[in-house]
């Protein structure tokens, strides 16, 4: 277990991928910081529009508060994709997926020029839909699936899809 474990993300929408996030963050951390990017941030980065800063950040505070690990949280806005976990020397630890491990590794060199130990980068898998492509809060967005990785039918398709695409033939009567 370590001290201090450092995770970040939009946090928009939350879905499993993130749960699976944050669950191991507090699975492995005494305490954790979780990094929400803020609006500006956000902006600045993604093509699409997300809910706002502080209704993402009460979304991850009614989540830790529902699993009871809101004690050992602090949710904080960052504006550096690097900070605080490249200069903090309290933080021991880093969660991580695929898509953001090179980060990780940025920060580590960061860390390490500034004469700071090395963080353990945790991997965390990316959680899949029912396609097998990663569950994302922009996949959710698009209404494509839910927060579980379900497909949702589209409501354009609903109306054509609820009528018979061929002829209904009554069911054969079993002597």
């Amino acid at each position: 277990m370590y001290n201090h474990v450092f995770v970040a993300g939009t946090f928009d929408r939350i879905h499993k991928g993130h749960e699976m996030l944050l669950a191991t963050a507090f699975a492995e951390g005494t305490r954790v910081t979780v990094g929400i990017t803020p609006d500006s941030f956000v902006k600045a980065v993604k093509k699409q529009p997300v809910h706002p800063f502080e209704e993402r950040k009460q979304g991850v505070i009614q989540w830790l508060t529902h699993r009871g690990w809101i004690d050992k949280a602090n949710c904080i806005a960052i504006v550096d994709q690097y900070e605080p976990a490249a200069s903090d020397p309290t933080i021991d630890a880093l969660v991580v997926t695929a898509h953001n491990r090179k980060t990780g590794e940025e920060i580590n060199s960061k860390r390490k020029q500034k004469g700071l130990s090395e963080l353990t980068l945790i991997e965390v898998p990316l959680v899949s839909a029912q396609d097998g492509a990663p569950i994302s809060s922009t996949r959710m967005r698009n209404g494509e699936i839910d927060a579980t990785g379900k497909f949702l039918m589209p409501e354009a398709m609903r109306g054509e899809l609820g009528k018979p695409l061929g002829t209904l033939l009554p069911s054969a009567v079993v002597t």
